[in-house]
Parts: C-alpha cells; sequence; structure tokens
C-alpha cells in the first residue's frame, strides 16, 4: 500500500500485515481504525456498550470488516472470562 503500518504485537499483528500484504483478496487494510461503540446484552439482560478499536480495518474483494488478531492462548483467555468475549472472538 505505500504506507506505514503501526502493530503492537511481534506475534501476531506483524504475521497479519505479512499476510495481508501478500494476499491477492486484501485491496487495502488500515491499523488501528477509529473506535466504534459495541452494544450487547449482559448475562440478566442489561443493555451494555463500550468502545473498542480493532486492530485492523481490511478491504478485501468480497467485503470489508474489522478484524482484531489475538493468540489462541488470548482467545482462550477470553472465553474463560464470560459469554459476552467468547461470543466476540473467534478462529
Amino acid at each position: 500500500m505505500g504506507q506505514t503500518i503501526q502493530f503492537e504485537s511481534h506475534t501476531v499483528e506483524l504475521w497479519a500485515i505479512y499476510q495481508m500484504e501478500h494476499e491477492e483478496e486484501v485491496l487495502e487494510f488500515y491499523d488501528q481504525p477509529p473506535p466504534f461503540k459495541i452494544q450487547y446484552h449482559n448475562k440478566t439482560g442489561r443493555k451494555i456498550g463500550h468502545y473498542h478499536t480493532p486492530d485492523f480495518f481490511v478491504l478485501r474483494t468480497d467485503g470489508a470488516a474489522w478484524e482484531e488478531w489475538k493468540t489462541e492462548t488470548e482467545l482462550k483467555r477470553l472465553a474463560l472470562r464470560g459469554r459476552q468475549y467468547s461470543l466476540k472472538y473467534h478462529r
């Protein structure tokens, strides 16, 4: 893309950048896009929300997506923290 890309993790985000740079389906990607509000219902049914900044915003030939890259260990840890995390993160 001809731009400098920032990353926080040498173990996951750096490899995500390498992968996206070489995927033909990836048209563009942006690191640390602006935050957006996530809203969901907690266990008691109360609507809650918080702002989240994903690792990347990716434009592909078949669509666009916000992506969060985590190690498998981190995903397992988040899944154990509760239902709201297990629904947000998956392989």
